[in-house]
């Protein structure tokens, strides 16, 4: 990468909270793990591949060394868009925690900012932040700089492109220089690329996403949808991996309820969209279930014994 305005960058985190206004993009075993507070969903999202010569915000212009890093790191998370060779963009599938646009805030945040899940296996989204795990190390820097942006906006003193007291440097150049983070934003990447292989490939034939249904993923944002897809690939894998999501199928059916029992005493015309995304949630929750209770039991799969460590939190 060229020359930018910053070759540093500082950064502690005051464990304000601010940063926590909505549920994590946590893997499927540490929504499992937490079945009793975080409500799970399926985002989709396109990923735009980067080009020699482009300008990223205030970040200088990339160079074929910052383009090779994303497309590698992108070949070991993501799709491709339509499973077009030469394609122009990627597809990020993931699981993630539902919450309240209006509230915002996460599920596990408490009323002291600190989060409830800190010592109970916190996900590890939220370990790698302020860094962003779609980018390789060498592109942090310009995730800080537009992190910076928005700490500044919610008067967050954490972030810092020049030396403050209790600001360790946290990015000289092009490289992660803290340990500890750069040990977090690994683990968060190996942790989207089990996600890829463990149900990434089979969810997106299964949606169509690796054809014409690409189409419904939007150019900008994320496509919001039920978790079921997901959980039906698991389930299928072995006997194991199907009482284990009828498990989580049942917390969670009791969860909606009670999050939507939440919704109608608060009285927010603003949640109505949420209401309803989560109560068709519900539903196909409930669909997933009678159909793993009543239907036919495919034979386990040949990797089923990777997949049920995996759903433990255990490495493969």
């Amino acid at each position: 990468m060229q020359a930018e305005e910053h070759q540093r960058w500082f950064h502690g985190c005051h464990a304000c909270g601010q940063c926590c206004d909505s549920a994590p993009q946590a893997a499927l075993p540490e929504l499992m793990r937490h079945q009793h507070r975080l409500l799970g969903e399926l985002g989709a999202r396109r990923v735009p591949r980067l080009a020699a010569g482009q300008r990223l915000g205030r970040a200088a212009v990339l160079d074929e060394d910052d383009v090779r890093a994303h497309d590698e790191l992108s070949r070991r998370i993501h799709l491709p868009i339509g499973a077009v060779a030469g394609h122009s963009e990627w597809l990020y599938l993931f699981t993630q925690g539902f919450s309240y646009a209006s509230l915002a805030a996460c599920p596990a945040r408490g009323a002291d900012g600190r989060c409830q899940l800190h010592d109970e296996g916190k996900p590890a989204v939220c370990g790698s932040v302020p860094l962003e795990a779609l980018w390789p190390a060498r592109l942090q820097r310009f995730a800080l700089s537009e992190r910076e942006a928005d700490a500044r906006r919610w008067g967050a003193d954490c972030i810092s492109p020049l030396p403050r007291v209790g600001l360790p440097l946290f990015v000289e150049r092009a490289a992660v220089v803290d340990p500890a983070s750069l040990d977090a934003l690994d683990r968060r990447q190996r942790s989207l690329e089990q996600e890829r292989h463990h149900w990434g490939q089979r969810v997106a034939a299964w949606l169509g996403f690796d054809g014409p249904n690409a189409r419904a993923v939007p150019a900008t944002g994320t496509l919001d949808l039920s978790i079921t897809p997901v959980l039906a690939v698991v389930a299928e894998a072995s006997p194991v991996c199907r009482e284990r999501v009828l498990e989580y199928l049942s917390a969670q059916l009791q969860l909606i309820e009670d999050t939507l029992r939440g919704a109608l005493q608060r009285k927010n015309p603003a949640d109505r969209s949420d209401t309803a995304r989560l109560r068709k949630h519900a539903e196909a929750h409930q669909a997933l279930r009678r159909r793993l209770t009543d239907g036919p039991h495919p034979p386990a799969r040949s990797d089923a014994a990777d997949l049920e460590r995996w759903l433990r939190g255990q490495a493969n």
